[in-house]
């Protein structure tokens, strides 16, 4: 843990935290001097453009919601720094989920058939929206298994088996994720002929194909189907589905302050009056490991008894079992002076997930006043948590 006095700038803060020492003017030219290839230069470039974009993050930030104090405003530029480039591209600081996916096959199983299904057949130019994904969704109304499929809420993409059946003539059949804006795409997943002409009752093909991705919002579906040209029946059956699970899965910032009772009682980290967390979907069990910092400020008064302001982790938002050694804290002794300083803590929890799901965990804190009654106070000013996710 670190006490912090003054404010600190931003490559002054990440030097520490990283554990390496800023350059100054006259090393950043050396290094700029022995290594200028086109590989460095794009680096450079790279690394100022990160800079802006962080920049432009943060201030829109700040004219929505008010100025950040120093240290919390060092420590979200630290974070957004720390982001990939198209991240900071698409302005929005939550981690990608449709990059570095791992697959996991499922027994093949029915998810669609329109033969059986409330909306019938494709007609042409006509999209439809079908459920793959979520926990155990029935599928029925749609002609696939009324216990899902084994897709978890999270997936964003699936191996699908498709079958045009049935159909009025020669077409093709578009495929894309569902989402409120969505438009069709110019290829197909599968081109199909005159069945009836060829003496055919089902033409197949296999495609790995997106889906909703809840990061990105609420999903009321997850795939768009479509055909052009003549009218189909389809079939589908999922195979398996690519998710992040190895990786770290979600991040998230809070910038809101909450006191934190004198008494020892337990008390969550709030944004906007709710208890908040970091909330992490995993496909099967396994283990969440959830680490980050925790800024609280702490307001002494001189000759106040001693009290320790803790921050624990969570999967409850009223739990504050604190254990000294495993959980973070700072202790304010009676004699310190009048003052005001910022407490940067580390925390770090694993957890155990029996199966897959989606799981939320707290960040909690509490003041033990430890030689009588105090009037010491401290609050929560800033927090960033980070969960990852192993498979048993």
């Amino acid at each position: 843990m670190a006490r912090i006095k003054q404010p600190v700038g931003a490559s002054v803060l990440v030097a520490l935290w990283f554990g390496v020492a800023p350059l100054d003017a006259q090393d950043s030219f050396m290094v700029g001097a022995a290594f200028r290839t086109a590989e460095a230069q794009a680096l450079i470039e790279q690394a100022a453009e990160k800079e802006r974009l962080a920049e432009g993050i943060i201030a829109q930030r700040e004219e929505a919601s008010g100025p950040l104090d120093p240290l919390a405003r060092a420590l979200l530029k630290q974070d957004l720094l720390g982001r990939s480039l198209e991240t900071l591209q698409a302005g929005n600081p939550s981690l990608a989920t449709g990059r570095n996916l791992t697959f996991t096959g499922v027994t093949p199983c029915r998810i669609l058939d329109t033969r059986l299904s409330v909306g019938g057949s494709l007609s042409v130019g006509a999209r439809q929206a079908f459920k793959v994904a979520g926990n155990n969704p029935n599928l029925s109304s749609q002609g696939g298994s009324p216990g899902g499929c084994g897709v978890p809420s999270g997936a964003t993409a699936v191996a699908l088996n498709f079958g045009a059946t049935q159909s009025a003539g020669p077409g093709n059949l578009r495929a894309y994720p569902w989402a409120a804006s969505a438009t069709t795409p110019v290829a197909s997943v599968l081109n199909f002929g005159n069945l009836a002409a060829a003496g055919l009752v089902t033409v197949p093909n296999g495609a790995i194909v997106s889906i909703c991705d809840p990061a990105g919002g609420p999903c009321a579906s997850d795939l768009y189907l479509e055909v052009l040209v003549n009218s189909s029946h389809l079939v589908a059956d999922v195979t398996g589905y690519f998710m992040r699970t190895s990786v770290i899965d979600q991040r998230t910032l809070n910038f809101d302050k909450v006191v934190i009772p004198n008494g020892g009682g337990c008390t969550n980290y709030q944004f906007g009056g709710a208890p908040w967390g970091v909330t992490i979907t995993v496909p099967v069990a396994g283990r969440v490991t959830v680490h980050g910092i925790a800024v609280i400020t702490v307001q002494h008064g001189s000759g106040q008894p001693a009290v320790e302001f803790a921050a624990v982790l969570s999967d409850t938002p009223t739990t504050c079992f604190y254990n000294p050694g495993y959980d973070t804290f700072t202790r304010v002794n009676t004699a310190e002076p009048t003052t005001t300083y910022d407490e940067v803590l580390p925390v770090q929890k694993t957890f155990d997930v029996p199966a897959g799901g989606t799981y939320t965990y707290y960040l909690n804190g509490r003041a033990v006043p430890l030689g009588g009654p105090s009037t010491e106070q401290g609050s929560f000013n800033f927090a960033s948590l980070i969960a990852s996710f192993q498979p048993s």
